[in-house]
């Protein structure tokens, strides 16, 4: 069984990069985006296991990001991390097929298990 491969998309390239060194410490493959739409190309060309994305962001918000995901690859898990978290969002994020929402700062424990949790590794997604 190969490593889990993650797709980071957000606009803060602090948080993509202290995310992606928490998560590459822990085994696991990880390819960052700052944009939605650099983002949805690079799932149109790569194998992920999980995608995680903010919400808020210049172009493309995560909502859109997830619907555009989950066109090309409908059981591909989407997670939102952002600090923006409330019942609407929620409610909007389920509705795209985002499985979890949680809330910035991230605890790394529970965003690995949901990682973990989430993460279909007998069907790769592979690209479109």
């Amino acid at each position: 069984m190969g490593r889990i491969n993650v797709l980071i998309v957000d606009d803060d390239v602090n948080f993509l990069y202290v995310l992606g060194l928490l998560l590459e410490s822990k085994d696991l493959e990880v390819t960052s985006a700052s944009r939605g739409a650099e983002a949805v190309d690079i799932v149109r060309k790569t194998t992920f296991d999980m995608v995680i994305t903010d919400f808020s962001m210049p172009g493309m918000n995560g909502l859109e990001l997830a619907a555009a995901v989950k066109e090309l690859h409908p059981d591909l898990p989407v997670m939102m991390v952002t600090c923006e978290v409330t019942s609407d969002l929620i409610e909007m994020a389920t509705d795209v097929g985002i499985c979890r929402v949680l809330d910035k700062p991230v605890n790394v424990g529970r965003l690995l298990a949901d990682i973990r949790h989430f993460s279909r590794r007998k069907g790769r997604h592979t690209p479109a």
